[in-house]
Order: structure tokens, then C-alpha cells, then sequence
């Protein structure tokens, strides 16, 4: 789901998106002696082994598609308390008996917009859940951005390269804070909190707009390695028309995402 499989280059990218993950843990949770911790969508581990830090958490269990993410993560955020593993989380047959009502509580940061079945997300992490679990998690909704991602396919320097890519992200609508609650609803959670954040990200050089702009250009890996850079600018070029700019010239990046605190009934 991001152009750079290795999970190293991956890291870097997601700096904004972890400082993100810490706020979101730090406003809505409070840690319980014995916490166990599902982390779906784990990525290369970093909040995983933070959670697995905490003197509170017994364990934390990191789930993540990318094989090679689950390898990073184990090999570079190795925590006494933390195991990762490959699963995706809308495949009800790969969740473990012993993972089955056993967590109390269970977050997902910049990945819910990546699956596709919302509903199947839910129910698996629900199964995941004691009575009473928690779950946070956050997605993209309405992101100006991901409508460059969409457009730059038919780009006449770029669609012979890709001709085959789909993005494959999906978003939730913008704004749509009722039809969230209400797909909780369904699915067995007691609302929390659920709410739209916008996160506004300014970044000073063209290097960091790059690495901001890589996790959501799969397309990369359809692009000819000398060409990436070249691919990146146009990209950022695009994405810049759609957004404000401050005094100083610089592009107010706006992240629209629905961010949600829920209990399992």
C-alpha cells in the first residue's frame, strides 16, 4: 500500500503520521494495569513498541498485510511485550482463537482508509474485543490531495507507466460523521467519540514535501526509479493548486480525517 516495501524509506515517511498516532493515544485512552493492545495496521512498528512500553500494557499484538512490514517490525521494533504478524483484518479465518475476545483495547492509525470493507474491519476487530474493549482508530475523509493521486493516471507524461494501477485507497465521505456512528452502531460499538480533525501539516523544503507525499503515491512503484523524482514534483505541483499557502508561501497540507473512540457493547 506505500511505494516503499522495504519499511526502512516507509519510516521516514511517516513521521507526521506517528507524531499524529501519539496525539490521538494521548487524548483518548487511559491505560489499565494488564492492558492487552491490538494494533491493526502496524506498519513498521514503531507505535506498537511505544504501546508495549507503557509498564500498564501486558501485551501488544501488531497485525499488518505487508509481509514486509511484519518483517521490519520484528527485526527493528522488537519489544519483550510485542509480536507481529501478518494478517489482513477482513479475513475472519486468519484471526486466531486465542486473539478472540481477548483485548481490551484496539487502535488502527492511517490504515482504516486503505480497507476497503469498513463493515468486515469492524466486526473482526469487535471479535477481537473483551466486553467492554476500546477501540481508536482514524481515516482519511475528503482529502484534497488524494484527488491528485486519482488524476495524475491520466497525466500525459505518466499514464503509459500507468496503465494498470488502481489506487486503491477509500476514503470515508467527507464530513460523514453520522453514517460512521451508525456503522458502529451496527456493528456492536457504543460511540464514544466520533469526529472530524483536520490535521494541517507546513513543510519548508520540497524534500519533506516528497516524503510527506510517498505514502499515498503507490503509483511509484510503477515508475521508473530515475524518474520517481521527476513523477514526485509534478504530483506536488498538482496538489499545491488545491491548497492554501501561508505568509511565507508555504502549502497548509489539509488532512480532513474522522476519528473515532468507540466500546464494545
Amino acid at each position: 500500500m506505500n511505494s516503499d516495501s522495504s519499511g526502512g524509506g516507509y519510516t521516514k515517511a511517516r513521521s507526521m503520521q506517528h507524531r499524529d498516532a501519539l496525539l490521538l493515544l494521548g487524548q483518548h485512552l487511559a491505560w489499565r494495569d494488564g492492558d492487552a493492545v491490538l494494533d491493526v495496521g502496524c506498519g513498521t512498528g514503531e507505535i506498537a513498541r511505544h504501546i508495549a512500553d507503557r509498564k500498564e500494557v501486558a501485551t501488544v499484538v501488531g497485525l499488518d498485510i505487508s509481509k514486509d512490514m511484519v518483517n521490519f517490525a520484528t527485526s527493528k521494533n522488537t519489544a519483550e511485550k510485542a509480536s507481529y504478524h501478518v494478517l489482513d483484518i477482513q479475513d475472519e479465518s486468519g484471526i486466531r482463537e486465542d486473539w478472540r475476545g481477548k483485548f481490551t483495547k484496539a487502535v488502527s492509525f492511517h490504515t482504516v482508509h486503505w480497507i476497503p470493507n469498513k463493515e468486515r474491519f469492524l466486526a473482526n476487530v469487535h471479535m477481537c474485543l473483551e466486553k467492554g474493549g476500546e477501540l481508536l482508530f482514524n481515516l482519511f475523509a475528503g482529502v484534497p490531495a488524494i484527488k491528485v493521486a486519482r488524476d495524475i493516471k491520466h497525466h500525459p507524461k505518466w499514464r503509459e507507466y500507468l496503465t494498470d494501477y488502481a489506487l486503491q485507497l477509500y476514503e470515508w465521505p467527507k464530513g460523514d460523521v453520522a453514517g460512521m456512528s451508525h456503522l458502529l452502531e451496527e456493528c456492536g460499538f457504543e460511540v464514544v467519540t466520533c469526529e472530524v480533525h483536520t490535521l494541517t501539516f507546513k513543510l519548508d523544503s520540497l524534500e519533506k514535501e516528497k516524503a510527506f507525499s510517498r505514502p499515498l503515491l503507490g503509483h511509484l512503484q510503477y515508475i521508473p526509479e530515475e524518474k520517481q523524482d521527476d513523477f514526485l514534483e509534478d504530483a506536488i505541483s498538482m496538489a499545491r493548486e488545491l491548497y492554501q499557502k501561508d505568509e511565507e508561501g508555504r502549502v497548509a497540507w489539509e488532512m480532513p480525517q474522522i476519528v473515532v473512540h468507540a466500546r464494545k457493547l
